[in-house]
């Protein structure tokens, strides 16, 4: 009975019979199967498909580069606009120079030629010779069209000891001339901005104040006066399309301004 026993706990396990080893190989596949359909329903062993970034972040970039396009063309356009104002000053600004200096130097010339006979001190030779002196006063404008007209004045007494006018003009006709407070003044010569025939020719003034010699009593001051023509700017614009408005319950003006009138050639 104890040999029985012994042997019963060391005997091998019954190996399986052919059956049941035919049921477990043909039940793997369909447990495989079952595995792969499951798989692929839960999506496993498929390739994982990545959402692409390219589209809005390049949609990002293209609007931000339009934009800095944009503000470019608006910066190049504001920087020409500016310039061209810039220039346009500075042009502005460059004939209104120009006209200045044409006055002073045209004035220099006039004073050349006639300051002596404005003081009363020209030779008295030429004094008596009308033709000689106008020669010698207007020499060098006769024939330059930039010359509007110059005008030599002098004030003297006579032996009567009454005051005397005396004026020579290049053009006695061109006699009548409209100016404005616009210029300069250097060394007591004065050159301001004028019109003549009506406002359509734009004119410089340069004119002086001539005093006589000290001590001389039978001289008084005279006057240098030179009107050239001048260039076109935006003074000239503005002076002409400004209209004078009449003081708070004033009339409306109906006369033309005023225009200044040059004495009148004496006889």
């Amino acid at each position: 009975m104890t040999s029985a026993s012994g042997s019963g706990r060391g005997a091998a396990a019954p190996a399986p019979s052919p059956v049941s080893r035919a049921k477990i190989t043909a039940a793997a596949p369909r447990a495989s199967a079952r595995t792969t359909r499951r798989d692929a329903a839960a999506g496993i062993g498929k390739p994982k498909k990545v959402r692409g970034v390219g589209g809005p972040l390049m949609m990002c970039f293209g609007i931000l580069g339009f934009m800095g396009l944009v503000a470019g063309i608006l910066f190049v356009t504001k920087s020409s606009e500016k310039k061209k104002a810039q220039d346009t000053i500075q042009q502005e600004q460059d004939k209104y120079d120009n006209n200045i200096k044409l006055g002073f130097d045209y004035y220099q010339k006039a004073e050349t030629q006639g300051l002596l006979y404005c003081m009363g001190k020209e030779n008295e030779a030429l004094l008596s010779d009308k033709a000689k002196m106008r020669e010698k006063l207007f020499a060098p404008f006769v024939g330059d069209d930039k010359v509007y007209n110059v005008l030599y004045e002098r004030r003297f007494k006579d032996k009567k000891a009454k005051e005397k006018p005396e004026q020579e003009f290049l053009f006695p006709e061109r006699n009548r001339i409209d100016r404005t407070e616009k210029g300069e003044m250097k060394n007591e010569i004065r050159v301001v901005y004028g019109f003549a025939d009506n406002k359509t020719i734009p004119l410089v003034v340069a004119s002086k104040n001539i005093k006589p010699q000290e001590g001389d009593q039978a001289n008084l001051n005279g006057q240098i006066t030179i009107m050239v023509k001048a260039e076109e700017d935006h003074i000239f614009k503005s002076t002409r399309e400004h209209k004078p408005q009449p003081a708070p319950g004033a009339p409306a003006a109906e006369t033309p301004p005023a225009t200044e009138k040059a004495p009148e050639p004496a006889k």
